[in-house]
């Protein structure tokens, strides 16, 4: 192998990282965005990586993308207009939505329902009928449907997106529609829900169909852009583009697919958090992704990041396997505010920090200025200290306090908060919290981390050598990625092990056809099961070899237990069967870390940082000079381009042979 190439599009940078497969070099650059022309960022980025590290563009034999365009097109609604069919009686389909509300006792008066994709002016009911057996109950009204096509057309629509009931179990009538539109319209992109997602719930199944029709056209031309622009630097290695759920997907499939790349970022995140545990050795592990904006959340149980059905995005649901990423809400931007009863609040807020020239808020950064746990200078960035205190100042005199004081309660506040949020995680998805594992990363979470590690327990505290970047290191580290699924409702005590397992098979070969027949292919299946009109579903992982229906009905008993607490007398259906599979991932290599290593070099000088209720002198160090075995002892501020790491007192921290800095308590 040469090299792989991560490119991450972001809201403010753009980020590069090449791995080099037979040395284990890794280089990286943080550009700024170009958000008129978002390929031409990313192309200067790539010219630089490569003169900068003296490589031929022929010697890069991967590229893994992910951009931000598709999130910022949905939550502007600036994608392709479209028209929608629907099946008639249905038209409100988007604007019903769910209705689940935020709280048990009157949450309807808080609810907002999302604004939906689609007006009822550009949506038209065509008579119809199919039932959920896939039984043709109503033929198709041609006549009404040739009307309706045209209408839309005439009302100008970019592309139409046809979702009729129940065609997850009959594509029949909605195939029509698509011959109808391309012979009366060719130039109008017709996208059928049954292509994109084959399962009840017609409001999701509505959403996800929309939503791709919206991306295909803009995704679709900036995705041949960036190509067309690589092949012109003589970049001609095959191009991957990120999804939510960890993988990637061959780029003539991204335009068509746009909604599985709307978390591409923090799903690399995670991805890049498990890869880095696994190098060190911890199966079981919580990811904490922490900026300026947010901390991202997410758990890896058993070496990779766990999977949800679903995303919330912009209040709606986005339907589809995706790395389950929690919000904590709170990053480097959070304000602290004194509220009524003279009660500290940090977040939900966020400001510019005084210390970059920000307002009069006091921000969970401006806290960590005043109590020297940053250095004077970030890269070629002067902190304003003077600011941060006169931020923190006005909190502190609302609470009585002296301005350390109230510097170290924000920071206590917010970090408890953090780890409140992990604990919870940890819970729900079965991990024990005092024996997982604590990645920190981003540009905060390394100097938040080891306090969140030490109020949970999740001890040893990784920092990754390249904290700043991690969302492009799990692009260039996962593999490629395919999941198909097949709705079926049925009694689990009356379903026929055999027929699951031919379902499973047949759904099993797909993924095999799609990942190219890959050598290195794993295939996995799973069966989404729940309490027989219930709402909680669980998918548990099932082998169609051994497939035993009252092994699975037991399972669920124990799952469902083991989750919630307590199991119910009453019979458990089957809602859904799935199959994925992954080729061509890069697998992580065990560190051995030697001891000793030395720090004089490294050591930069000392700085001055309030901790525990006292000030003490901290060692600070240079990251970049920290060889393998280096050990240090807190308080010191491990110091690099893109993060800074706190080493709290009454801790060590080690540097493993991948350059990771490993915390623990020094006892």
């Amino acid at each position: 192998m040469g090299c792989r190439l991560g490119i991450d599009v972001g809201g403010t940078f753009t980020d590069l990282l090449m791995l080099d497969d037979r040395s284990g070099e890794v280089r990286l650059l943080k550009t700024p965005n170009t958000p008129d022309d978002p390929a031409a960022g990313a192309i200067a980025g790539v010219r630089q990586l490569l003169a900068e590290a003296g490589i031929e563009p022929s010697q890069i034999e991967q590229v893994r993308c992910a951009t931000t365009v598709p999130r910022r097109l949905i939550a502007e609604r600036a994608g392709a207009q479209v028209g929608l069919l629907v099946t008639e009686g249905f038209e409100q389909v988007l604007h019903m939505a769910r209705g689940r509300t935020p709280a048990p006792v009157g949450g309807w008066v808080g609810m907002r329902l999302p604004r939906p994709l689609v007006d009822l002016a550009n949506t038209r009911g065509v008579p119809e009928r199919i039932n959920a057996q896939g039984e043709i109950v109503a033929a198709l009204d041609e006549a009404v449907a040739e009307r309706a096509i045209r209408e839309l057309v005439a009302a100008g629509v970019d592309a139409i997106a046809v979702c009729l009931m129940h065609a997850y179990a009959n594509r029949a009538h909605e195939r029509r529609l698509g011959a109808l539109i391309a012979e009366i319209a060719p130039g109008v992109d017709a996208v059928l829900s049954a292509d994109h997602l084959r399962e009840r719930q017609e409001y999701e199944r509505t959403v996800l169909t929309v939503m791709n029709a919206m991306l295909g056209e803009r995704l679709g031309k900036h995705l041949d852009d960036l190509q067309s622009r690589l092949r012109e630097i003589q970049v001609g290695a095959p191009i991957a583009v990120a999804r939510s759920d960890g993988g990637a997907m061959k780029l003539g499939e991204a335009a068509a697919h746009g909604a599985h790349m709307l978390r591409a970022g923090p799903a690399g995140g995670a991805m890049a958090a498990a890869f880095i545990a696994n190098r060190a050795g911890q199966r079981d592990a919580i990811s904490l992704d922490m900026g300026g904006g947010a901390a991202d959340l997410a758990a890896i149980r058993d070496g990779a990041p766990a999977l949800a059905g679903s995303a919330r995005i912009d209040g709606l649901t986005v339907t589809g396997a995706t790395i389950d990423i929690h919000n904590a809400g709170i990053g480097g931007g959070a304000v602290a505010r004194v509220g009524g009863g003279g009660v500290l609040r940090v977040g939900p807020t966020h400001a510019k920090p005084a210390c970059f020239g920000g307002g009069d808020d006091a921000t969970l950064t401006d806290a960590n200025v005043v109590l020297g746990r940053l250095p004077t200078r970030l890269g070629k960035l002067t902190l304003e200290s003077r600011a941060s205190e006169d931020a923190v100042g006005q909190v502190a005199r609302r609470l009585d306090m002296d301005l350390y004081q109230a510097a170290e309660a924000i920071i206590a506040l917010a970090e408890e908060s953090i780890a409140g949020a992990a604990r919870l995680l940890a819970a729900r998805r079965g991990l024990d919290g005092d024996r997982a594992a604590l990645v920190a990363f981003g540009g905060a979470g390394p100097l938040h981390g080891n306090a969140v590690a030490a109020i949970n327990g999740m001890y040893p505290l990784i920092v990754p050598p390249l904290p700043g970047v991690m969302s492009a290191l799990g692009f260039v580290t996962a593999p490629a990625r395919e999941d198909v699924m097949q709705s079926l409702l049925r009694p689990l005590d009356t379903a026929h092990g055999d027929e699951i397992a031919g379902l499973l098979d047949k759904l099993a070969d797909l993924v095999r056809e799609r990942l190219g027949d890959a050598a290195d292919a794993e295939i996995g299946c799973l069966a989404m099961i729940r309490y027989q009109r219930g709402d909680n579903v669980l998918t548990l992982p099932v082998d169609p070899a051994t497939m035993d229906v009252a092994d699975l009905a037991q399972r669920f008993v124990a799952e469902h237990e083991r989750r919630h607490g307590f199991a119910l007398d009453r019979a458990i259906e089957l809602t859904g069967l799935r199959a994925f599979g992954t080729a061509g991932g890069l697998a992580p290599e065990r560190a051995r870390t030697g001891r000793g290593g030395d720090t004089s070099t490294a050591l930069t000088g000392q700085q001055r940082l309030y901790a525990g209720g006292e000030f003490v002198s901290a060692n600070v160090y240079d990251r970049d000079k920290l060889g393998a075995g280096a050990r240090i002892a807190g308080p010191a501020l491990v110091t690099q381009s893109d993060a800074t790491t706190l080493v709290l007192p009454g801790h060590v921290a080690e540097v493993d042979g991948h350059g990771a800095l490993l915390i623990q308590p020094a006892a």
